[in-house]
């Protein structure tokens, strides 16, 4: 261990044993992504933030996420985002296949068709909150948990409480919502609504709209409830590309790539069946999704094809929890899942680079997968804990080539094959209660098989066949306490990565990498007075090549690019009276590297946002917002790619104003 990392160890064992809570019992805090059914949070052998999403007044989910310890999430054009969670920003494949992105605890997107902008399918609005896992997930949760998981946790169908809002701001941001829950026969039922946009958007050219809906019901029939969702999303964009400097502002706000658009849509449904049995309870969850996207690839060069892709699933969970004597609980399933993908994309630009006019890729892809698992926690007293899990997973692709095989241009087609992986994710973890801390502990694997994107569009220079699952080992040491007046979750983690497969700046594919990750992450909030509130989270980490490539100049020991080491966040709320709530945050991104090489950096950026919110009575409720109060010129990503540098830039200063009414 690197001495710098030691001293951070130790100030965290230093700041756990100085802390003097008032609390003498931990208070009933529930979460489901650890079980997929009601557990304490308290006792999660990990780390798991939760992200309030009641109130939020953002069109973007990187601003509700990026509130939360190592998470970093880079905002692009519209909707188009990039995810870090205790990793870089990850791109293409990697960014794709190693985040989990769920609703209720099913993923949005199939394992091997992920999509690297997953967050455009969520519907925050009228969501009880988000619950996120840094780093890999349980035995429960497969392919995809490989960096960390985003579980969408909607207000339960039978809350009865209805609302609508309508928001304005800068750049024609709009947004309609509402929700309302209502008896349906006999069951109980909640339908939400979420209609946003940009209508001028930020940047010459762009802006967006996007329509979302889900509706929920529950009802009971003696020792047997279900609970069954249809949610839907469609999103029309017009994207801005990356601009050459983020500090000018007639390039920051220009837009070189004015045919860009991501036209999308998808709609899933699930019926979760739980039944109670005289020696515990039978959960199954069939579900089935359907999507389509149709792209304009801005970030290549100036080649701009055009992508269309898109897939449809069936596929069931199933869970059969059993409390055993002495307060042990043992869960045990099968997860499937059957899967249909194509994927086809067309130039019509001049050749640049090796990429040439014409069809470049026209593939299907039919995906099985099959993972049985087994978790159980078994108890010691009411202190300690331990939690032990294993997960198999089996996928096979069955995949077509629609067009002829071989090389074109930069690309490289292959021929009609199947492939099959096979992965094994053991975890174990341990938890202790002393007094009001809970000291927690765990090992785990996470594991990925490749995406379809990473098999069958490849690369000139690429064999096919050579890519192997991703496999992720992870370390990790920490406590929390939700003493009152202040909560605090601090964790230490260390986590090394094989046969990374990853697209580097030359947007060459760049298989069997290695990498580390280890760092130090706090989150800390509460009532620092009657009136006053406090909310902290910060995190130090480094994110390490581990192996050395000479075409894109990667050297073992140096900064994967996109990994700032230093993030933070810290918000403060004031309350003079009962009607009126006064707000403000500073984020921080700290300095990074933009190329493999370590050559070009960003230096970072520290914004300001402020936000009133007035409640006339318990019914209405009035919120300003003024974010980037500063007016800082900033990038919210940097790249540096085909030999240049190149952003996204932040917009800004901007404004929003909010009306809510409950009834």
């Amino acid at each position: 261990m690197r001495p710098h990392f030691q001293r951070a160890v130790f100030a965290a064992g230093l700041f756990c044993s100085t802390f003097d809570g008032t609390a003498q019992s931990l208070p009933d805090n529930l979460i489901v992504t650890t079980q997929r059914a009601s557990s304490e949070r308290a006792y999660n052998p990990g780390n798991i933030a939760l992200a309030d999403t009641q109130d939020i007044q953002s069109l973007y989910p990187a601003d509700t996420l990026n509130r939360l310890p190592g998470v970093n999430i880079q905002q692009g054009s519209g909707q188009e985002h990039l995810t870090a969670i205790r990793s870089p920003v990850l791109t293409g494949g990697a960014g794709a296949g190693s985040f989990l992105v769920m609703e209720n605890s099913i993923g949005l997107r199939a394992a091997g068709f992920a999509n690297v902008n997953g967050l455009m399918d969520v519907m925050l609005e009228d969501s009880a909150r988000v619950e996120v896992v840094r780093g890999p997930g349980s035995a429960l949760y497969g392919s995809n948990a490989l960096h960390g998981l985003i579980n969408v946790i909607p207000v339960d169908a039978r809350d009865s409480g209805s609302h609508a809002s309508a928001l304005i701001g800068s750049y024609g941001r709009y947004r309609l919502a509402g929700a309302s829950g209502f008896e349906l026969g006999a069951a109980a039922a909640r339908l939400s609504l979420d209609l946003s946009g940009e209508q001028e958007g930020e940047r010459a050219a762009s802006g967006f709209a996007s329509q979302k809906f889900r509706l929920q019901t529950h009802w009971e029939a003696g020792d047997r409830s279900f609970s069954f969702s249809l949610a839907g999303m469609n999103l029309n964009q017009e994207t801005a590309g990356y601009a050459a400097d983020f500090r000018n502002e007639a390039v920051a706000k220009g837009n070189a790539d004015k045919n860009a658009h991501r036209d999308a849509w998808s709609i899933r449904t699930a019926l979760r069946i739980e039944q109670q049995l005289s020696d515990g309870k039978l959960i199954l969850t069939p579900y089935a999704r359907k999507n389509h996207m149709d792209f304009r690839m801005h970030f290549l060069a100036s080649a701009d094809p055009l992508e269309k892709n898109g897939h449809k699933s069936l596929g069931i969970l199933s869970a059969y929890h059993r409390p055993l004597d002495g307060g042990h609980i043992l869960i045990a399933g099968l997860d499937a899942e059957i899967t249909r993908g194509k994927l086809w994309q067309y130039q019509t630009n001049p050749a640049i680079f090796g990429y040439l006019p014409g069809l470049h890729y026209d593939y299907e892809v039919d995906v099985k997968t099959v993972s049985p698992y087994l978790h159980a926690e078994w108890r010691w007293r009411d202190t300690t804990r331990l939690t032990t899990g294993l997960r198999y997973d089996l996928t096979d692709y069955h995949y077509t080539n629609r067009t002829s095989d071989g090389a074109f241009g930069r690309f490289l087609r292959p021929g009609s094959r199947n492939d099959d992986y096979d992965t094994l994710s053991p975890k174990i973890g341990l938890t202790h209660r002393s007094g009001h801390v809970v000291f927690f502990a765990n090992l785990s694997r996470g594991t990925r098989a490749p995406q379809t994107t990473d098999l069958y569009r490849l690369r000139t220079g690429q064999s096919v066949g050579e890519i192997r699952p991703e496999k992720l080992d992870s370390a990790e040491i920490g406590w929390r306490t939700f003493s009152r007046p202040v909560e605090i979750e601090v964790s230490v983690f260390k986590m090394k990565k094989g046969n990374y497969y990853f697209r580097d700046s030359n947007s060459e594919n760049v298989s069997n990498g290695k990498t580390e990750h280890e760092g130090l992450e706090l989150s800390l909030s509460g009532a620092l007075t009657e009136r006053l509130g406090l909310e902290l989270s910060a995190s130090y980490a480094r994110h390490l090549y581990a192996f050395s490539h000479g075409p894109n100049g990667i050297v073992a020991g140096a900064d994967i690019d996109s990994a700032p080491r230093r993030l933070a966040l810290i918000g403060l709320t004031y309350e003079p009276t009962s009607k009126w709530t006064i707000s403000g945050k500073w984020h921080y991104v700290g300095r990074y590297a933009t190329n493999e090489a370590n050559t070009r950096f960003y230096d970072g950026h520290n914004l300001l946002d402020l936000a009133v919110r007035w409640r006339a009575d318990e019914h209405l409720s009035l919120d300003f917002a003024l974010d980037n109060a500063l007016d800082r010129a900033y990038a919210r990503r940097a790249d540096f790619a085909f030999g240049t540098a190149r952003y996204f830039p932040g917009a800004a200063r901007r404004w929003s104003m909010r009306l809510k009414w409950f009834y």
